[in-house]
């Protein structure tokens, strides 16, 4: 076991990246150092949680390493847009102020001064800040980050064409837990609560509007009690004070049936593009005979289209695919031969959503699936690839596009053992098995 590092041809971690480009822990060769380098694309900024676990935006063209876990890895996401123009400046004219008031200047997720109290009236009434009325279509995703200081934070989704069709929840941020929730007439797709830094947590509310709608979006302060109300918009009343409430930044509304990292606005909708990373490998550390495709991975929760991880000839007539299948509870692993699936297993042991440790083995006459020290699935088979294998990509041959979190993907050109692979597999992380085989991560 101790040289299982060194049976590894391509080792990708969160380490080093460039513009343009995701380098590889290994192979290091003076020939062709670029040989495990996938080449990465994203045509605009973006951001991320950094090492401190502050907000920051990253430039276009560069890969981005995500600590919201707590650890990095790699992080890839579709194109999205924020369809809240004025994502920050709540004081702006966009943000109508009902029975609630506003003020700047206070500690925000980036570490900076840009985020605001939002604070009720002293009515009995309903104190919140509606967004101007947007058209969409389809599952919509709300999110903001929000502080406590002496409310409840609650969120609403609303079909402005019809007052009885709406989702609303209601978030306690001091404990950092979903306090109650309420819908009318509405597709629920779900809610969560994520720790950040600085005392905030990201609230995020999923519904699905079915067809081309006008949606409203509420940031609502909450005494707990008011979400009991089924008046029209999820909408409750309670005596306020004048002085409580809570802190507020980044407001994002999106088309997606879960929540992408925040996308600054300032007067427009922004549109991030989204990432690529292709194009690792050649024949020299890919073996088409036998082999070990290892990977750690998270996508994302409710993500309802197909997302691959393949070792192939850089077509999709030979590959060996990891498969998030668009029912967001299916894990898909597939042979293709010549452009026949010779192979197809299937599992919904693997969770979509957080972290899990894959690894599939083929050689001449099997095809084996592991997943956190278990050996799932095995299946017979000796048909040979028509063509070598020499790619491996966050993708089906360009399309269907893994995003999600990544924080190891390992290549090997023999087939690993039982016990080698339930071993890499049941590490906690690849610093843990770094260490657990005496190895200086550099």
């Amino acid at each position: 076991m101790a040289n299982l590092l060194d049976k590894a041809s391509i080792i990708l971690t969160p380490t080093a990246y460039s513009d343009g480009k995701m380098h590889s822990a290994k192979p290091i060769v003076s020939t062709n150092p670029s040989i495990g380098d996938f080449d990465f694309a994203r045509a605009s900024v973006a951001t991320r949680i950094n090492e401190q676990g502050l907000l920051e935006e990253v430039a276009s063209g560069l890969p981005r390493i995500d600590y919201t876990d707590g650890s990095g890895s790699w992080l890839l996401e579709p194109a999205s847009t924020n369809l809240i123009t004025q994502s920050e400046d709540f004081s702006n004219a966009y943000w109508t102020k009902d029975g609630s008031s506003v003020t700047g200047g206070f500690t925000s997720p980036k570490g900076d001064l840009s985020a605001f109290k939002l604070v009720e009236g002293n009515a009995n009434s309903k104190h919140y800040i509606p967004a101007v009325n947007t058209n969409t279509s389809g599952y919509v995703t709300q999110s903001i980050y929000a502080k406590y200081l002496s409310r409840y934070l609650r969120l609403t989704i609303h079909d402005a064409g019809n007052v009885n069709k709406w989702y609303s929840v209601i978030y306690d941020l001091e404990n950092g837990t979903i306090y109650n929730s309420l819908a009318k007439t509405i597709t629920v797709f779900g809610s969560k609560i994520e720790k950040m830094a600085n005392g905030y947590y990201r609230c995020v509310i999923t519904a699905d509007l079915g067809a081309s709608s006008t949606t409203s979006f509420y940031i609502q302060l909450s005494n707990g009690a008011s979400i009991l109300s089924t008046d029209d918009r999820g909408r409750g009343s309670y005596q306020g004070d004048g002085t409580s409430g809570l802190y507020i930044f980044g407001a994002q509304a999106e088309e997606n049936s879960y929540a992408t990292s925040y996308i600054k606005t300032v007067g427009t909708a922004q549109t991030r593009v989204a990432d690529t990373a292709t194009g690792s490998g050649n024949s020299t550390v890919i073996n088409s005979t036998e082999g070990t495709l290892y990977a750690e991975i998270k996508g994302f929760e409710n993500d309802l289209s197909g997302r691959y991880i393949s070792l192939s000839d850089g077509t999709a007539n030979n590959s060996i695919r990891i498969y998030y299948y668009s029912d967001g509870g299916t894990v898909f692993f597939r042979k293709n031969v010549n452009s026949v699936d010779v192979i197809t297993s299937s599992t919904n042991t693997i969770n979509q959503s957080s972290l899990t440790k894959i690894a599939v083995r083929y050689d001449s006459t099997s095809f084996d699936i592991f997943s956190n020290g278990v050996k799932l699935i095995t299946n017979s088979n000796s048909d040979a690839f028509t063509s070598p294998l020499n790619d491996i990509s966050f993708n089906n041959s360009g399309s269907s596009t893994f995003y999600g979190k990544t924080k190891s993907l390992q290549v090997y050109t023999t087939a690993l053992t039982d016990i080698e692979i339930e071993k890499i597999t049941s590490w906690t992380s690849f610093t843990a098995m770094a260490n657990a085989l005496n190895y200086t991560i550099i």
